[in-house]
């Protein structure tokens, strides 16, 4: 009898027991979770952000997912008591960003979530969920620093060499001065382009590991700017010898003063032969300091380390820095041309391609003048013709259903016209522009519309390495919070649930591509022809061809995929901007509409619009000569990078590329002529140059035209000038 009753006592304590062990909100209490956005908690709006998520896991081993989601103020987040609201293409926060993971058990496991910018400046809630618990949650803790500027300094003696003194100087509250030794630089791009300007001297070159100085340089190419101090890593065999814009030899001492931008005595420098860009200041033939465009980036070389510069170089460190943008009379008279950092965001502005994916020529519906057409024969058919028919046969009153039937009948026979119920499964339209930066690097924008012909769920994924996120402009009833962005494998897939009939989904998609090929050759002047040996090497075939130098474009209408294409035109005889057929403005209505809206992409307007000139800016105007041929190409089809499961099994697929890429121009020796207005002038008093003519304010205006400058940047010299007629010349006063 006392045996039963102990029994009985044991069961219910062995019950309780199993439930405590098998509840995950229990049994994982102690689980805890760190989230930490960008680079050490500093992140921007402007561009994806990098979500360095930690969990301490004290228990067993479990599986779940780490979720982000918006700050709902109705929960009781108590750590999370501050409601935000974003402006931009995420302001709705459209769905939720999920991450698989499994957790040993006794450890502490490290994981990345790369969500947009805004997403992270609403404050969300991070969670870690199992079994539909949620173990732990946290909070975003940064700081964004979205419109300044991030000047990270990867050794000590930068920053205690002139650096910080003289960005304290400048009370540029906008300026952020960072030091990371080099172990401690990420190799992941998404953290690298939060920052705008690197420094390095030959000590941190020497601590950089091969991974690193590879995300270095394709930060570089996608708009950063890198600064090598004492000529680290410029040297043949180094690190940054491709990037350089000089090829140290040796050292050489110079006059300490660099012409007013440093005091204190002589000062010994790191010299050599410039083989890319533009010498900046030089002291009796000795380089100090150069600098090259690579990409959308750009590259300073300085001769002397941050020891020997120390803080009476102010003027040096403001240039390197950026911080003084403007002219500067140095102390023999020459000019110092600041070159304000404008470093774009890093794969943004992808909304011109995602609203033109919407125009699919393939679900285009009858003609107007049809429908109106058979809406004409229609009104016959139920108006005049039915009754004649009714009175021949004495059945007039045959009318009161005949004419309702008929009506019916009309009405499903225009809907059936609609494109939709001819469309087989869904149908996805992607729009694609790819920049190509090097032989190796690529970036890549697209946007894409996906329709459905059943209701039913959509899951749209990218290929490896591309950021696919749901865009805001949905058409059909959308509950945001069920679409579901899950992040595996550096992969993303976008859920989205209960679509209905005829609904349409957009996507935006940005990555990088490595190794996709570019086009080979070169480019050159000789006498007054533009010549080159160019091989289509992108995989691609591609047609409708432009190559633009300056506002001088050669048409091509093929080059198919391993072609070879020769260039010899003379540059007087070109076409320019104004008359060719895929430059302009564009409208709605146009045959070329999708095309238009993708050349107007600010990711290329550069290219379309303006030349791009490595010459600096100085009043607004851009002087010098094109030294890049800007090429602009298009393939049909799609471009693969997102694949669609839906309600049916058959997807079609269609697309449109875009392929830009920067050709160098070199000057073969000899003499060169070029056609009026080649050169464009340094600066303007009263007038204003345009694509469309000149516009004088006043009766008379001025042109500058630096030609001292451009005979020692190009190694030539001027033997004969003519100046171009405007035309179209309008006045104000």
């Amino acid at each position: 009898m006392e045996k039963e009753k102990r029994l009985s006592l044991c069961i219910p304590l062995v019950l309780a027991l199993f439930i405590v062990l098998s509840c995950p909100g229990i049994a994982q209490a102690a689980v805890s979770l760190n989230v930490r956005p960008g680079l050490n908690g500093l992140y921007k709006t402007e561009q994806p952000v990098p979500l360095t998520i930690v969990i301490d896991n004290p228990g067993p081993e479990f599986a779940g997912c780490i979720e982000v989601r918006p700050y709902n103020p109705r929960q009781s987040d108590s750590d999370l008591n501050q409601t935000v609201y974003v402006s931009g293409p995420y302001s709705s926060f459209n769905g939720r960003y999920r991450t698989a993971v499994k957790v040993p058990g006794q450890s502490r496991q490290e994981l990345r979530l790369v969500v947009p910018g805004e997403v992270v400046a609403s404050l969300p809630v991070v969670e870690l969920v199992s079994d539909e618990v949620v173990l732990a949650k946290a909070g975003v803790e940064g700081t964004s620093v979205s419109g300044g500027q991030i000047v990270l300094a990867l050794s000590e003696e930068i920053v205690g060499g002139g650096l910080q003194s003289s960005v304290s100087e400048q009370r540029n509250s906008s300026i952020n001065l960072k030091y990371l030794p080099p172990q401690s630089l990420p190799s992941g791009l998404e953290e690298l382009n939060i920052l705008d300007i690197i420094m390095v001297d030959p000590v941190a070159v020497s601590g950089l590991t091969a991974s690193q100085a590879k995300a270095i340089k394709e930060w570089v190419y996608l708009g950063g700017r890198l600064v090598l101090l004492g000529g680290a890593g410029a040297s043949e065999g180094a690190p940054f010898a491709d990037l350089t814009p000089v090829r140290p030899t040796g050292e050489k001492l110079v006059d300490g003063s660099l012409k007013g931008l440093r005091t204190g005595g002589p000062l010994s420098v790191v010299s050599g032969e410039l083989i890319a860009g533009e010498i900046v200041l030089a002291d009796n033939g000795v380089t100090v300091m150069a600098q090259r465009e690579v990409g959308h980036g750009q590259v300073f070389y300085c001769g002397a380390v941050p020891a020997n510069l120390g803080k009476g170089a102010t003027g040096v460190w403001s240039f390197l820095a950026g911080l003084s943008p403007g002219l500067s009379i140095l102390e023999d008279s020459s000019f110092l041309r600041y070159i304000p950092l404008e470093k774009r965001p890093y794969l943004q502005n992808q909304q011109n391609l995602v609203d033109a994916s919407s125009y699919i020529p393939q679900l285009k519906g009858p003609a107007v003048k049809w429908l109106m057409g058979l809406w004409m024969v229609y009104l016959l058919i139920v108006g005049p013709l039915l009754y004649l028919i009714l009175r021949r046969f004495d059945r007039r009153d045959w009318a009161w259903g005949l004419i309702p039937a008929g009506a019916l009948l009309a009405a499903v026979g225009f809907y059936m016209l609609a494109p939709f119920h001819r469309m087989p499964g869904q149908l996805i339209q992607t729009l694609t522009t790819v920049e190509i930066l090097s032989p190796q690097l690529a970036e890549v924008k697209a946007g894409a519309t996906v329709v459905t012909s059943k209701k039913g769920d959509l899951a749209v994924r990218g290929v490896e390495g591309m950021m696919v996120i749901p865009s805001q402009n949905m058409y059909g009833p959308v509950n945001d919070q069920s679409t579901l962005i899950n992040q595996q494998d550096n992969c993303y897939q976008v859920d989205f649930h209960e679509v209905p009939f005829s609904g349409a989904r957009q996507v935006a998609v940005a990555g990088i591509q490595r190794n996709r090929g570019s086009i080979e050759g070169k480019m050159y002047l000789e006498g007054s022809k533009l010549k080159g040996e160019l091989i289509n090497r992108t995989g691609l075939d591609l047609q409708d061809v432009r190559l633009a130098w300056g506002r001088r474009v050669i048409e091509v209408a093929e080059w198919p995929t391993d072609g070879s294409l020769t260039i010899e035109e003379t540059v007087a005889t070109l076409k320019t901007v104004a008359n060719s057929d895929w430059f302009g403005p564009w409208r709605p209505d146009d045959p070329y509409y999708r095309e238009r809206r993708m050349l107007n992409n600010p990711l290329i307007s550069s290219v379309v619009v303006e030349t791009r000139e490595v010459s600096v800016r100085a009043t607004g105007w851009n002087a010098g000569l094109p030294e890049t041929v800007q090429f602009i190409g298009w393939h049909k089809g799609s471009p693969g990078l997102l694949t669609v499961q839906g309600p049916e099994r058959v997807t079609q697929e269609y697309g449109l590329v875009l392929l830009t890429q920067d050709l160098p121009v070199e000057m073969v020796p000899g003499e060169i002529s070029l056609p009026a207005g080649s050169i464009t002038p340094l600066s303007g008093k009263g007038i204003e140059l345009g694509p469309e003519g000149m516009i004088l304010y006043e009766n008379s205006g001025n042109l500058t035209y630096d030609l001292k400058s451009l005979e020692k940047k190009y190694n030539f010299k001027i033997t004969g000038l003519s100046f171009p007629a405007w035309a179209a010349t309008e006045q104000y006063s």
